[in-house]
């Protein structure tokens, strides 16, 4: 892609995962490779189901990381870093586009992922490849990296009145 940029889609607000979606279809809609991977995610979404883009989901993860005992966190630390490294190797094989990281911006706050390691991805990255990383909170260094940064705020939301997530809507 020319001009090739890094976005980060953050903040406590529902919409994160939903806007890089659009970003993806809107791209495979002008004929663009893409592909898409969470972190700390099951990938049971529903914007997941029928996307025509690729969907690199061999590291799912069950359950929160608040819950987790060292030995689950250290198996999830291992397989985000497999996953970083699996979808930047299939970004150049394939020649991608748009590259999503779904999450990731949460797996280096919460000490699964080293920020380090991500901008060492993120620097050498394939030159036309743009990135999409999401997340509750960003940090310095990723946001002086970043060309686009959309922060979503959470206004009001039913989940604060105790309504369950509901297919279609937040699955």
């Amino acid at each position: 892609m020319e001009n090739a940029c890094i976005h980060i889609y953050y903040g406590d607000g529902k919409g994160k995962t939903t806007a890089s979606v659009g970003l993806a279809l809107r791209c495979c809609g002008r004929g663009f490779k893409v592909g898409f991977t969470s972190f700390l995610k099951n990938f049971k979404s529903g914007e997941l189901i029928n996307a025509p883009f690729k969907v690199f989901s061999d590291y799912p993860v069950e359950g929160f990381w608040y819950t987790f005992d060292e030995a689950k966190r250290a198996k999830v630390r291992s397989d985000a870093l497999k996953n970083l490294d699996e979808v930047f190797s299939a970004a150049k094989a394939e020649k991608l586009d748009l590259l999503v990281l779904d999450e990731v911006l949460n797996a280096v706050t919460l000490g699964c992922l080293s920020e380090d390691t991500l901008i060492k991805y993120l620097d050498n990255k394939p030159e036309g490849l743009e990135v999409v990383m999401t997340g509750r909170s960003t940090t310095e260094k990723l946001s002086k990296m970043a060309d686009y940064i959309s922060e979503i705020r959470a206004v009001k939301h039913p989940y604060d009145r105790g309504q369950k997530s509901r297919l279609g809507i937040e699955e």
